[in-house]
């Protein structure tokens, strides 16, 4: 019989467990040398079903796009490759 006290349902339950299961993944996966993250980065994205990655091309090119025409309106400023890396590196000095 039901505990009609506890208001978790069974989807609430196996979502969870799916989000601990996602986490220590993550967590692994993260325990990981940026060699073996870069293999597993190409093997996830390889297993995307290639109109999942249209859609997100296209997306993206969209994004190129606005940029693009917010740098040639001028509405942003342009920034040199060379200091976009140094900023890189100081929020990610692993890299």
């Amino acid at each position: 019989m039901a505990n009609p006290t506890c208001s978790w349902t069974s989807e609430m339950l196996i979502g969870m467990l799916r989000l601990m299961t996602y986490a220590a993944i993550e967590a692994e996966a993260l325990n990981l040398s940026p060699a073996e993250r870069e293999r597993l980065v190409e093997r996830l994205l390889s297993s995307i079903p290639a109109e999942s990655a249209s859609t997100w091309n296209s997306e993206w090119a969209v994004e190129a796009a606005f940029r693009h025409e917010e740098l040639a309106d001028g509405k942003v400023p342009r920034i040199p490759g060379s200091e976009v890396l140094d900023r890189a590196r100081k929020l990610a000095p692993q890299l």
